[in-house]
């Protein structure tokens, strides 16, 4: 396997990415194709800065595509690469007007930069069989991880992958935000294999990179060796068994003065009744963001659990709809 080198400014990898990209007979702009060696196969589908700001496995899709096009790395299936959000990546920003993320349920006209975007982008998703969105968290995080409803097909392929030791996971057909509908969701909606894999906190990163990249060629492989007879169950009991959590709680926006305390990340651990909140007319502050006194509701932990998705604003920018979520471990997915 060949090794990643130390990730290039982002600016390059842009350059790169238009230099190289083949968006094949879809003809959409910001995407790669590479045709399988099947006359009649599946489509495997990788995204990548669907988030604009989360632009840390463009080193891996790009070194894939030269591994394809140069014949190193052969795939029985249709290879197909998303770029999700350029114009955020170019402006270090998680979107331009909306998450594009949230906006693949066209119900309505494509009006904003990211609405346009998922539009483009829907022909590209509606053939997909396989489809593994690539993403990295907005504050840092002990450990890369899945999200994706529970399915044993679905928690099968991230066995298989390998790609996290653990996972967070839900009842299937449950969105992750409600009214709402990510791209993975709407692959699953067709009845296609979709999951999300979040490879570390945003940026470029080498050991972030090369996570991707192996997440992305273990994939290739899984459907070559299932296009040669091997089964599923088979390849995933060649890896750990993944370890998952579920939603317990999640914390809504309580007011433009509600905030977390500093300092908390993914997987952090709480106990039922510890404060997550600053104190009432504490003096807290974090990057990005200028120091100011508490005014604000008082968060309580509502029982023992983890964090994961913990909201941090920057100075003019909304807090989001929900500021973090309590997850606590599922021995027995399969029953939810």
């Amino acid at each position: 396997m060949s090794e990643l080198v130390s990730p290039p400014k982002l600016s390059e990898l842009l350059q790169q990415f238009s230099e190289k990209q083949r968006p094949g007979v879809l003809n959409i702009v910001d995407t790669h194709f590479h045709p399988g060696t099947a006359t009649r196969t599946k489509s495997i589908v990788f995204g990548v800065a669907v988030h604009g700001n989360e632009f840390g496995s463009l080193p891996a899709a790009l070194q894939l595509m030269a591994e394809l096009d140069s014949g190193e790395l052969s795939s029985h299936c249709d290879i197909y690469i998303i770029f999700g959000n350029r114009k955020g990546a170019e402006n270090n920003q998680r979107f331009i007007e909306e998450d594009l993320n949230r906006v693949f349920t066209f119900d309505r006209p494509a009006v904003s930069h990211e609405r346009r975007r998922a539009q483009a982008l829907r022909p590209l998703l509606d053939q997909a069989d396989v489809f593994l969105d690539i993403h990295q968290t907005q504050t840092p995080t002990t450990s890369a991880f899945y999200t994706f409803p529970w399915s044993q097909e679905r928690g099968d392929y991230a066995r298989a992958l390998g790609a996290a030791p653990v996972g967070l996971t839900r009842k299937a057909g449950e969105r992750f935000s409600s009214g709402m509908c990510c791209a993975d969701e709407y692959v699953r909606d067709r009845r296609k294999v979709a999951f999300t894999l979040e490879i570390g906190f945003r940026g470029l990163d080498t050991a972030q990179a090369e996570r991707a990249y192996c997440a992305m060629r273990r994939l290739i492989d899984i459907e070559n060796r299932i296009a040669q007879g091997e089964t599923l169950q088979n390849l995933a009991n060649e890896s750990p068994q993944v370890h998952y959590s579920g939603t317990a709680h999640v914390e809504k926006n309580a007011g433009p003065d509600t905030f977390l305390r500093p300092g908390l990340s993914n997987f952090s651990p709480v106990k039922a009744g510890e404060r997550l909140s600053p104190r009432a007319g504490e003096l807290f502050s974090w990057s990005g963001f200028s120091p100011r006194k508490y005014v604000g509701k008082k968060l309580l932990a509502p029982s023992t659990g983890v964090l994961l998705f913990p909201k941090y604003p920057t100075d003019g920018t909304a807090m989001p709809g929900e500021i973090y979520r309590l997850a606590k471990p599922i021995e027995q997915p399969e029953l939810l």
